[in-house]
């Protein structure tokens, strides 16, 4: 069986959801956060890994990141728990019921393009789309 790499970073969009629910989320998940109330702007913050003050993760929230409805959320790292956007996407899908999409294959940066393939996932089906 083929060992399945670890993707270099990690980017989920999730449909309709509060800066306060992403705060939630990421403080379960990493030390405790705290986000503004209220943007429009994307957020830059670092989180850390418990118990692991020395590994800071980059992540930009970026309101309204494709339409008026999702939300990117894209840790800048290959040092996130996920070895993939699906196993983030799952994670917070266990978090809060919501849509959540992904890109359907890892891409490497030597790649030109990414698939047109994405993943939507909600507690009750996962499809592939094609998105933007």
């Amino acid at each position: 069986m083929q060992e399945q790499m670890k993707q270099p970073d990690i980017e989920i969009y999730v449909k309709d959801v509060s800066f306060e629910a992403i705060q939630k989320w990421l403080s379960e998940i990493f030390n405790p956060i705290t986000l503004p109330k209220v943007s429009d702007k994307p957020v830059n913050i670092k989180v850390e890994i418990p118990l692991n003050a020395e590994v800071e993760i980059p992540v930009m929230i970026t309101p309204k990141a494709a339409g008026k409805a999702f939300t990117s959320i894209w840790f800048q790292s290959d040092k996130t728990p996920w070895l993939s956007d699906e196993a983030c996407a799952n994670s917070f899908l266990e978090f809060q019921d919501a849509e959540v999409r992904c890109s359907a294959n890892s891409w490497h940066e030597e790649e030109d393009e990414q698939s047109d393939q994405w993943l939507s996932i909600n507690r009750n089906e996962k499809r592939l789309i094609r998105w933007g």
